[in-house]
């Protein structure tokens, strides 16, 4: 329990809990390997975390007061979180300002691999999300959900997402129904917004890439490649991610969906409270048990630049993909935004028309 302190180095642990039920900290619920409430400048790294009864890492998110802010987690091994409860836990529980979460290996998590409730300036990389699935998990274990990133914000924890980068992450393997990559939900109206989602490679993931159940402005989608998402149901949705309920300003741009929706399908969607601002362009969608006789609906079937039907050749590297030679994806992509005609093209500072 790291309480009220600040540049502290956690590194080198191997964390289990057998028979552990104490509370981290007097008055708070959970229980966890490691906890952090109001510290800042915090290293959390190296660490071997397995087979707990509660989180293994948890900034306390009870109200803006207890927030952990500057806060490094890199390089852990995170393992069956909640395994010793009946009650799934979650890997990385984050709350706090200006906290960076990078190169960390999450698996066998009945709960999510990580929960981010609120705070700005927060960046998720480069971390291997893998090997989720529910029968890992056996009665009397319940409720259980498994998504790569979920957020929310409620009006009793009150810190406002903002300004989010999750980029480079790879998860593998999540198959269930219930298990998406990110979900984005403000239900306390605390105004999220402002999320970048890039380069992150996600495979055999059980169901949708990307929800907002609750809005969440301005999510910048671009350069991800999906493969063999919707897993989980029979028959594959129609959509790989949507946009819903006020969430509005979201954009996605030079992504790879390969076998990620069933024939006919539009790839992605919006309801019409989620339009204005919406842009979407140079995407790839290539599902290979129709390959180029498939049929696509709008929005993408009259997406700008859109390339349809086109075998994308992805080579699995392990947890990333690459290209092979030829791929219809090279050089198919657009500029993420362009300057605004209001600009002079000269001087010292040059204006964009989007420079989120």
């Amino acid at each position: 329990s790291v309480v009220n302190k600040s540049n502290i180095n956690i590194d080198g642990f191997e964390i289990t809990h057998k028979d552990f039920t104490a509370e981290p900290y007097p008055g708070s619920s959970p229980t966890a390997s490691i906890f952090l409430n109001s510290s800042s400048k915090i290293q959390i790294s190296n660490n071997n975390i397995h087979d707990t009864e509660g989180y293994c890492i948890y900034l306390y998110d009870r109200d803006p007061s207890t927030a952990s802010s500057s806060v490094w987690i890199k390089h852990n091994v995170i393992t069956s979180c909640g395994r010793l409860s009946t009650s799934p836990k979650t890997g990385i529980y984050l709350y706090g300002n200006s906290n960076l979460v990078e190169d960390n290996d999450i698996s066998h998590i009945a709960s999510d691999f990580m929960h981010l409730t609120g705070g700005n300036l927060n960046v998720i990389r480069n971390n291997n999300f893998h090997d989720n699935s529910m029968s890992d998990w056996p009665s009397p274990i319940i409720d259980t959900h498994i998504d790569g990133v979920q957020n929310w914000c409620t009006t009793t924890n009150g810190l406002v997402l903002k300004q989010v980068l999750i980029e480079h992450n790879h998860l593998r393997n999540a198959p269930d129904g219930n298990s998406h990559f990110v979900i984005f939900q403000d239900y306390g109206n605390c105004g999220s917004s402002e999320v970048i989602v890039r380069y992150n490679t996600v495979t055999q993931l059980g169901s949708y890439f990307l929800i907002t159940g609750v809005g969440v402005s301005n999510i910048r989608i671009y350069n991800n490649t999906l493969s063999d998402i919707g897993v989980g149901f029979a028959q594959k949705p129609w959509s790989a991610f949507g946009y819903y309920n006020g969430s509005y300003g979201g954009k996605i741009i030079n992504n790879i969906f390969y076998n990620s929706t069933r024939n006919g399908g539009e790839v992605y969607t919006r309801d019409a409270t989620s339009s204005a601002g919406f842009f979407a362009s140079n995407n790839l969608a290539y599902n290979s048990d129709c390959g180029a006789s498939c049929i696509w609906s709008n929005p993408i079937k009259s997406e700008q630049s859109a390339v349809l039907n086109k075998d994308p050749f992805l080579v699995s590297t392990g947890t990333t993909f690459s290209i092979q030679a030829g791929s219809p994806a090279i050089d198919a992509g657009r500029p993420l935004t362009s300057v605004a005609q209001t600009d002079s093209g000269s001087g010292t500072s040059l204006v964009v028309k989007d420079a989120g």
